[in-house]
């Protein structure tokens, strides 16, 4: 049997082993070496890569022959591009639209938007509706110009508008999404930096960033997101759904990602209180990319390993205080004035007088005085409308209630300062930070066995229930979280000892760690970024 006369299936396997940005040329080659072999021709269209404009007018000419031909773009080649990718910041934006409309099978899209293809009414008209079966967006802007022009600081051009489109999709299936704004650095044609305002992205990144995040369309499905905008505030957006005044865990109306597994938020401003947040929010993350969001120093490490095991701990307790609020609000709500069927003993203890304040020995001055002309009625009135609703409320309606902290879940941080760090650093650091995440350990493991003994004693234990375990209707104040079985010893395991895998090489840097969170961001995404 020569290499000719091979059936098609064995050609398709063969390919399929390499990389399938070489599936076009190889299989360009062998239809040219043998013309007359059962060559897939349909791994030509597989992956398709536009690096200059006039490739993206050529593929519309034969996407649209096909579909004249067949009378339907569903048939022949149109149905075989899965990945379409535009590498070119010049490319016109109406041709891009009309291609994209003609893929009624794609499940991957990387756009690049520059300062003049795609305007943001071209983004729009192009994520106006869900396309094909898309299961990966990447969108990836530079709007950065050489020539001073503040056309798009007049007219309001923003992408704003681009994050609602995407939240007005039906939900469906598409677990990772990539919006990255390029540093100004990167811009190849500037030789020395410009003195004049770049335009900007986004201009309201914190109300229109959530909405998309939380919205149907996306919360259920997502497992990874890239959100790198430079020196933009995101963890906001991330963890608080749209309209909410304060940060709650539980009262949404709107889903919070409880899939999310993977988050790059590189280049974004951020501070401690926002990354804890962050870890605190989203309990199921496993890798996590920070590079360039903050300055750790040498010393440091081991306060931020702490932070990260101990990430349960601080969820659990703001989350007991949302508890006991709503316990105390509702029975205000029920009791606005106090009613004499409520015992005395039922009471928390009030002062009955002013305890006057004890004097000094010796002459009292001359400009201190011995009388007052106020009401006495009028100060005790002062006096008891000063005492907070605390002191008013009985204690048998806020019965102590207590929240299993959980277990951390993160595999690997990448958290490369924007400084970079020196090779031979890299161990001590990692050291120090493992140390940090043993000892947040070891004071979780503590907490949850104390909890344990309590739980046994009479005190009620919840848990944070996995998604869909509880559906409670938020007026109930205990939605998310489920009662725990005090004699269930896995339920009390502290199960993950190991701290994670801490990369400190960089988004450009080399001698990464086996597994590290670059990896894991490339293999999710067909296209790395610059800096990956």
């Amino acid at each position: 049997m020569s290499f000719a006369t091979l059936p098609g299936e064995l050609y398709t396997a063969i390919v399929e082993q390499l990389d399938p940005s070489l599936w076009a040329p190889v299989v360009l080659a062998l239809s040219r070496v043998l013309p007359s072999a059962p060559i897939p021709l349909q791994l030509l269209f597989h992956t398709i890569r536009i690096k200059q404009p006039q490739q993206a007018v050529s593929l519309f000419l034969r996407l649209e022959k096909a579909s004249n031909v067949h009378g339907s773009s569903q048939d022949i080649c149109p149905t075989w591009v899965k990945e379409f990718s535009v590498a070119s910041w010049s490319v016109d934006a109406d041709v891009i639209i009309n291609i994209v409309r003609l893929l009624p099978n794609l499940t991957s899209l990387n756009v690049r938007i520059g300062p003049s293809n795609f305007s943001p009414e071209h983004l729009e008209q192009l994520l106006e509706n869900p396309i094909g079966k898309l299961k990966q967006l990447s969108l990836r802007f530079r709007p950065y110009v050489n020539k001073a022009s503040y056309y798009q600081f007049h007219k309001g051009v923003y992408y704003d508008s681009v994050l609602l489109a995407i939240a007005k999709w039906p939900p469906q299936e598409m677990p990772a999404i990539s919006i990255v704004q390029d540093p100004q650095n990167l811009n190849v044609d500037t030789a020395r930096k410009p003195s004049f305002a770049q335009p900007i992205v986004f201009f309201r990144i914190d109300p229109y960033l959530s909405i998309m995040i939380h919205s149907p369309s996306l919360a259920h499905s997502m497992k990874a997101l890239r959100l790198r905008i430079p020196s933009r505030p995101v963890a906001r957006a991330l963890c608080v759904c749209p309209g909410a005044s304060r940060t709650y865990y539980h009262a949404n109306n709107y889903p919070t990602m409880p899939n999310l597994e993977f988050l790059d938020v590189s280049t974004c401003g951020m501070i401690e209180a926002e990354l804890d947040m962050i870890l605190a929010h989203f309990r199921n993350l496993k890798h996590l990319i920070i590079d360039g969001c903050a300055d750790l120093r040498q010393g440091e490490w081991a306060a931020l390993g702490k932070r990260c095991a101990l990430v349960g701990v601080k969820r659990a307790r703001d989350r007991e205080k949302e508890l006991k609020a709503w316990m105390e609000e509702k029975w205000v709500e029920n009791h606005e004035t106090i009613g004499s069927d409520i015992e005395p003993a039922q009471m928390v203890d009030l002062p009955s007088r002013t305890i006057p304040r004890r004097q000094r020995p010796g002459r009292r001055g001359l400009a201190t005085a011995t009388i007052t002309l106020r009401d006495h009625s009028t100060e005790n009135s002062s006096r008891s409308s000063s005492h907070s609703r605390d002191d008013i409320i009985p204690k048998s309606v806020v019965p102590k209630t207590r929240i299993l902290p959980f277990v951390p879940r993160l595999e690997t941080l990448a958290a490369t300062p924007t400084t970079g760090i020196e090779t031979s650093k890299r161990l001590a650091i990692c050291a120090e930070f493992e140390a940090g995440w043993a000892e947040g350990i070891a004071q979780l493991a503590v907490t949850r066995a104390r909890m344990r003994t309590s739980a046994r004693n009479g005190v009620r234990l919840l848990r944070f229930a996995e998604d869909g375990e509880n559906k409670s209707d938020p007026v109930h104040g205990v939605e998310g979280l489920v009662d725990v079985n005090s004699q269930d010893e896995d339920i009390f395991a502290t199960a993950l000892s190991t701290a994670p895998n801490l990369c400190l090489a960089g988004r450009g840097g080399d001698e990464h760690v086996a597994g590290c969170g670059h990896t894991i961001a490339r293999n999710i995404w067909s296209e790395a970024v610059e800096g990956d």
